[in-house]
């Protein structure tokens, strides 16, 4: 069985250590981040007061671990960006139960036969898939 582990993006920021997810009375997640080794994680609750994603826990996009490494042993989120030795960039999904490419290839099946590296996400290094595509139109 896979750990479950999420990402967050704020529109500006990738927050990778997630330390819990909250709901609000209204039902909403409110995701707390606290850096690595904070003393305060364990005392402290996801609050308005000290949770540090406070002004933007409403526009919040989790990105949820796939269970699996690259090449390089890093963990693999939705939204990210893996190039396979066909140099072709894929995208990470979920759609219909599974993680899967962008082509819709089980990203599992991908990874084992061709193996594959995490380079970016698609939050963080949108410019991957323009250069990708800018190669694509001057073929």
């Amino acid at each position: 069985m896979r750990p479950i582990k999420f990402r967050a993006w704020d529109g500006k920021k990738m927050y990778r250590n997630l330390s819990r997810l909250d709901l609000n009375k209204d039902g909403a997640v409110e995701p707390c981040y606290w850096p690595k080794g904070a003393e305060n994680e364990t005392k402290l609750g996801c609050t308005h007061k000290n949770c540090n994603l406070k002004p933007y826990y409403q526009t919040v996009q989790l990105i949820q671990f796939t269970g699996l490494k690259d090449k390089n042993n890093k963990e693999i989120y939705e939204g990210d960006i893996v190039d396979v030795p066909d140099h072709i960039l894929y995208v990470v999904g979920f759609r219909k139960g599974a993680f899967v490419f962008q082509t819709g290839d089980p990203i599992k099946n991908r990874l084992e036969e061709f193996g594959g590296e995490v380079i970016g996400n698609i939050y963080e290094n949108k410019e991957l898939l323009k250069e990708q595509i800018n190669e694509i139109k001057h073929k």
